[in-house]
């Protein structure tokens, strides 16, 4: 070989593994990303229409932490309902067993378990003013209740489970106390 092709050979020999080295080096060594980023899914229904949804967000988050924080997702399932373990005229120990209704698994995104006592003549909405304490871990456990309504002789206790998204599953069968 002369030296022009000698020359010309291992040029293209240092360009080939030069390309190969490419092929498996990482593209993005150096990158990173700015502020938040929105983590969206396809969904694709019956039909075959493909729409999208935002189910979270990963970064620099409005609170000045930095992670990701799921903003959608599925309705938690119905928790079993309460027992009532013990009780006085103004308090009572609440017992939640950690399983749901018709043998669901404990969601994925499970946040918490709340528990609302009220009025047995209303139905219990959830909100602050019925909201008592919550389960906070999947396995249940025995919560201690104060401070209940004076003079009540009957209130109603129910479960609401809540997911990280804030998705609030439907309430539970009511459990009866009686006060007297």
């Amino acid at each position: 070989m002369t030296r022009d092709r000698m020359r010309l050979a291992a040029q293209i020999l240092r360009s080939q593994q030069q390309i190969a080295a490419l092929a498996v080096a990482p593209r993005l060594r150096y990158s990173s990303l700015g502020g938040t980023v929105s983590l969206v899914q396809e969904i694709t229904d019956a039909d075959g229409r493909v729409t999208t949804r935002q189910v979270g967000t990963m970064g620099l988050q409005p609170d000045g932490s930095v992670g990701i924080v799921g903003t959608d997702g599925p309705k938690p399932p119905t928790p079993t309902a309460p027992q009532i373990a013990a009780h006085t005229t103004t308090t009572a120990a609440i017992r939640w067993d950690g399983h749901y209704e018709s043998g669901a698994a404990a969601p994925a995104d499970w946040a918490r378990t709340e528990v609302y006592i009220g009025d047995p003549d209303t139905q219990i909405i959830p909100s602050p003013d019925t909201l008592r304490g919550a389960f906070v871990t999947p396995d249940g456990g025995i919560m201690d209740v104060a401070h209940l309504p004076a003079g009540s002789t009957t209130l109603i206790v129910v479960l609401v489970a809540r997911s990280t998204t804030s998705a609030q599953s439907d309430t539970s069968q009511a459990t009866p106390l009686d006060l007297t």
